[in-house]
Order: structure tokens, then C-alpha cells, then sequence
């Protein structure tokens, strides 16, 4: 297409101030060039600024790694535009900008990873992105871990204690504290429970507990728990073992005995 041909149809499409600014008549080179000149100088820096200021306005979601990841796609879009526009985005201001615009913890991040070496905007880019991913992956293993805290607070709470450990270790757990005797209600631990057996029995099946792991809901044969009677390693709960007297007798009895000669 000829200079004169395209200087035509620029100035048919041209409307409004732009094409107030063509006062020319004639369609040679120069003329055309000029015009181009002109059109960039007026409105180039017009759209420059506005990208400029679309992007020091945008901002990042402080919690969301989603709507932060998308955050970062709209801080690139802008960073192109710039570029198109003339504009420098590896300039250390830019940087340093964009850089005080992240969530805090993604922030401390970034700057402990750049404050020796000089990068461009890209690096950056890329940086930021790695860490969002990170975050996230530790923001979910702790949720994780707090759930899984919870359900051992749950299982714990209703009498199913885990499998890996045994009965006679979990009594001896410094840290396990039953608010009441299931027998009786009183402040004590069901082992130190003096009521008879028949009644301990009795109090189980009104409550419907396991007569191994005193837990609710669910019968022997359906229990969890691993741990055995610590006097007779039987399959019930060891407060309600019928040797348990047999051995504290006899261990009186032992006690009382005088030593041989």
C-alpha cells in the first residue's frame, strides 16, 4: 500500500481531536510520517499513564492463594502494557513497588531471596509465584494436621483410643485425665472405682458402653482399642476384672508375711 493511500485511510478513521490535529491537505512521506509522530506524542503518553496507574491501584487479596494468583496475572497483563508503552518494568522502582504490594508473609519472602542480587521483573514474577504455591501447600498441611488433632480429641473423648498403642501404656499417659468416673461420676479414674463389679456392669449396659474400652456406642466386638486387662489380659476394661481382688488380697497377704529365717 502507497504512503499517499495510507495516509487516506488514517485520516478517514481518525476522529474527533485526532483528526482536528491533521490540518495538512497534501499525502506525501513527510506528512505521513509526521501525523504519526504527532498521534504518538499526544496520546501515547495519555495511555502510558493510565496503564501506569492501573497498575500501582491494583492490589493483592492478603489470604486467598486463589484470588493472589489472580492478582499476579493482572499485575502481568499491566506490566505488558507498560512495556508496549515504552515503559522500563526491570527498573528497580518498578520492582520495589510491585515487591511492597504482596501480602506480608509472601513480601519477607521475596525480599530475603533478592536483597543480594539485582532481577527483573520476570524473576520477580516468577519468585512470587513459586512462594504462593508454597504458602499454600503449608497453609494446608496445617489445616490438616489440626483436623487430624481434632479427630483424636473426638476418639479420645468417646473411649476409641488408637491401635497403636497399647491399654496399659495409655493409662500411664501423664496427660490423660477422665472429667468423671463412668460408674460412679466421681473425680477419680474408673480403676480407682470402688462400687461392686455387678453394678459397674449394670452402669455399662444403661450407658451403652464397650465393656473393653468404656467407650460409647459400640459393643466388644465391635471395639477399637487394642488394650487388654493389665491383671488378667483379658478382652474387658481392667476396672472390672474379677481377679483384681484376688490380686490385692494376696499382695497384702505378701506384706504381712513375715521374711523367712
Amino acid at each position: 500500500m502507497s504512503i499517499p493511500v495510507k495516509y487516506s485511510v488514517l485520516k478517514r478513521l481518525l476522529t474527533g481531536g485526532a483528526a482536528i490535529l491533521i490540518t495538512t491537505s497534501t499525502f506525501s512521506e513527510e506528512d505521513y510520517y509526521n501525523t504519526l509522530n504527532l498521534l504518538r506524542v499526544t496520546y501515547a503518553t495519555d495511555r502510558r499513564q493510565s496503564v501506569m496507574r492501573k497498575f500501582r491501584q491494583a492490589q493483592f487479596h492478603a489470604t486467598n492463594y486463589d484470588e493472589m494468583e489472580r492478582d499476579l496475572i493482572i499485575h502481568v497483563t499491566l506490566a505488558n502494557k507498560l512495556k508496549i508503552h515504552g515503559v522500563q518494568v526491570d527498573n528497580p522502582m518498578v520492582i520495589d513497588e510491585f515487591i511492597q504490594k504482596l501480602p506480608y508473609h509472601i513480601m519477607t519472602s521475596i525480599i530475603k531471596k533478592t536483597k543480594d542480587n539485582n532481577h527483573t521483573f520476570e524473576e520477580i514474577i516468577r519468585l512470587v509465584r513459586d512462594q504462593i504455591g508454597i504458602s499454600r501447600y503449608v497453609e494446608q498441611a496445617r489445616d490438616k494436621k489440626k483436623l487430624s488433632e481434632v479427630v483424636n480429641e473426638v476418639y479420645v473423648t468417646k473411649g476409641n483410643f488408637s491401635p497403636r498403642r497399647s491399654g496399659n501404656d495409655y493409662y500411664k499417659r501423664k496427660n490423660y485425665e477422665r472429667k468423671s468416673c463412668p460408674y460412679c461420676d466421681g473425680n477419680h479414674h474408673p480403676n480407682a472405682c470402688e462400687i461392686p463389679r455387678f453394678n459397674k456392669l449394670s452402669k455399662i449396659r444403661e450407658a451403652n458402653r464397650c465393656v473393653n474400652c468404656l467407650g460409647y456406642g459400640h459393643k466388644k466386638s465391635d471395639c477399637r482399642s487394642i488394650g487388654k486387662c493389665v491383671h488378667c489380659e483379658q478382652d474387658h476394661h481392667t476396672s472390672l476384672c474379677t481377679r483384681r481382688g484376688q490380686i490385692d488380697v494376696a499382695e497384702k497377704i505378701s506384706e504381712t508375711r513375715p521374711p523367712p529365717f
